[in-house]
């Protein structure tokens, strides 16, 4: 073989060698990148779901799942892109949560968001009202004719400020000078003296409110008034406080009165449950370890996970539950049937409970497929169909099967009874189904 001829032999060689090793393995699996909503930079979210997103993937190699945190304005928007599939999971507020899965608030034209799941909530935040001293502000009736950031329209912060404003009997619309920034640009306000005051829903100790109270002499925590009325009014917020301890710079002495609200982590129905599962698993096998990249999670407790929940937890994160044996809170127990495989599914209860009955009524709430109970199409709303004891096999441990369920509906059943006279006896049962039907289409 001549030089030339060598020559063209082993570039010939070189390039097939260099096809060969460029070619990925088709056994290589690919990773999946999925994104987290979070909030602003200066906010709580961020950093939570910075924090989520590095344990998820430090086990990346185990799942092939890669979670990257996106900069938000906040709930509103990280719910509404779930619903748009313009993103996986998010962090909300629990209220607003409610009120996208109830159809009310920003939600309120567009109707219930059915495919919205919860996943598991992550801490408490407190409506926190920041003051100037220059403002003279000592209590929240002071924010009258005074300049104030409520919060961005896109945060859950907005209506947490509304909320409160309301319990004091103030029209944020007429008696306030409202601004609606988003946390960076409204704490810039705050130090340049733009704003006598601001609302924030936020986790103690905030890095943001730390910055504003360091940085303006004396900045005042505002108490919240008629604290009971809103409680009452609004079951998702619970009492709280702020420990003044953690921002010895600020005017008050003692801790300042309010209510909280749990920060959430959701997702869609559409997001398969093999994802929902793994990220679950990969974030709570390894929760110890969350408060190492965000102090706020240090509070996050197993026990606690499942608080402040309201919309139905996803079949994925489900299924982990019932493996590790977490027990759901009781109101939402009595809610929640098992993670089911099937179309069909048996509604059982103890008779022992609704004694002295004659039968049962059975309807569902949602606008899922009609299912069947013996061939008969249940109702929704107030046509309920009729099963007398009579029809039971075992009137002493009634079982009701249910039918022709959909893949990944909703259904809220409602069970109630009647007596001889055919009056309702006051006994009902109440059970949200999500099925996950492997020989449907979804």
């Amino acid at each position: 073989m001549n030089r030339t001829s060598y020559v063209k032999h082993m570039l010939v060689i070189s390039q097939v060698l260099f096809l060969l090793f460029s070619i990925p393995s088709c056994s290589q699996e690919k990773t999946v990148y999925l994104t987290i909503g979070t909030g602003g930079s200066l906010g709580n979210y961020y950093p939570t779901g910075r924090a989520i997103a590095r344990i998820v993937n430090k086990k990346q190699e185990a799942h092939g799942f890669r979670l990257q945190e996106k900069e938000t304005p906040g709930s509103v928007f990280n719910i509404d892109a779930i619903m748009a599939g313009d993103i996986e999971f998010g962090i909300a507020q629990a209220d607003r949560q409610y009120q996208a899965v109830n159809g009310l608030a920003e939600w309120k034209s567009r109707g219930p968001q059915k495919d919205l799941r919860a996943v598991f909530s992550l801490y408490t935040e407190s409506v926190t009202l920041v003051a100037t001293r220059d403002s003279g502000m000592r209590t929240i009736q002071d924010l009258r004719g005074k300049r104030v950031d409520i919060g961005h329209p896109d945060s859950g912060i907005r209506q947490n400020s509304i909320d409160a404003l309301a319990a004091a009997g103030i029209d944020w619309k007429k008696d306030i000078t409202v601004y609606g920034e988003k946390p960076d640009n409204r704490t810039n306000m705050y130090l340049h003296g733009k704003l006598d005051a601001f609302f924030h829903t936020v986790a103690h100790p905030s890095t943001d409110i730390k910055f504003a109270a360091n940085s303006v002499p004396e900045a005042r925590f505002i108490p919240l008034v008629n604290i009971e009325k809103l409680l009452s009014k609004h079951p998702y917020y619970s009492k709280s406080f702020i420990p003044i301890e953690l921002y010895p710079s600020a005017y008050n002495k003692q801790d300042v009165e309010t209510v909280g609200i749990k920060a959430t982590f959701l997702t869609s129905a559409k997001v398969p449950d093999d994802v929902v599962y793994a990220i679950t698993k990969a974030i709570l096998d390894d929760f110890e370890s969350v408060g190492e990249h965000d102090p706020v999670m240090n509070t996050f407790r197993k026990e606690s996970m499942l608080e402040g929940i309201t919309a139905p937890i996803h079949a994925g994160a489900l299924r982990y539950y019932k493996e590790i044996g977490l027990q759901l809170p009781d109101g939402y127990a009595a809610m929640m049937t098992e993670y089911i495989y099937a179309s069909s599914f048996t509604l059982r209860w103890d008779a022992a409970s609704a004694p002295d009955i004659a039968g049962y009524k059975i309807y569902y709430k949602t606008d899922s497929t009609a299912p069947t109970y013996n061939g008969t199409g249940l109702s929704e709303g107030n046509s309920p169909i009729d099963v007398p004891i009579s029809k039971l096999d075992n009137p002493n441990s009634p079982e009701i099967k249910i039918h022709g369920l959909r893949n990944n509906n909703v259904y809220h059943f409602v069970l109630t009874t009647y007596d001889n006279e055919g009056r309702e006896s006051g006994f009902s049962k109440e059970m949200i189904v999500i099925p996950t039907v492997r020989d449907q289409a979804s």
